[in-house]
């Protein structure tokens, strides 16, 4: 890559620094990619892409509301599964991808977590449809996103915020929706 060296230099100082807490927000490359950086996550002494052990920091790229992704430039979009398969095995610090869908991300950055919500939506009509397609939790002092295991305990902040509603705007339509959330 381009800036190899500029990377390892940044996730080095943040590991020498044990500056905890750090999200890499990233953008242009339409699609989503949620990760756990580490200086060298191919070397297994060093990273373990199983407990997230080795990884100083997260990385979350949110897709592009409206700029083409991989299914509008040829790619048959059932090839989705098949092309973050081929991804997760050559990258073993991805958490989570899609190469698909329009959409876009949401930070909620609570006491004890920063949670990275991917939405995706159909921005080639003028449907309002979008939905939560993942989410991903980077608990207080842990440096790696949330694996099943770890304990997450839910804020009062966030029971409150999940008992009202959501207000969104269509990217495509600029028409404002409110969303009723169950409890």
């Amino acid at each position: 890559n381009v800036y190899d060296e500029e990377r390892t230099a940044i996730l080095n100082f943040i590991r020498d620094q044990n500056i905890d807490n750090d999200m890499l927000l990233c953008g242009d490359a339409h699609m989503v990619f949620a990760s756990d950086l580490a200086p060298d996550p191919f070397d297994g002494a060093l990273y373990n892409g199983t407990t997230g052990e080795g990884s100083v920091c997260v990385e979350y790229l949110p897709s592009g509301v409206s700029s083409p992704n991989v299914d509008e430039r040829g790619v048959p979009y059932n090839l989705n599964g098949l092309l973050t398969s081929i991804s997760a095995g050559l990258n073993p610090h991805q958490r989570y991808t899609h190469f698909m869908d329009n959409g876009y991300g949401v930070i909620h950055l609570r006491p004890d977590s920063i949670v990275a919500s991917t939405w995706l939506l159909d921005v080639q009509t003028s449907n309002t449809n979008h939905y939560l397609a993942d989410e991903q939790v980077l608990l207080n002092g842990a440096n790696h996103w949330k694996r099943a295991g770890d304990t997450y305990v839910q804020t009062t902040e966030e029971v409150a915020e999940t008992g009202l509603v959501r207000l969104f705007t269509h990217p495509a339509t600029s028409e404002l929706t409110v969303e009723a959330l169950s409890r």
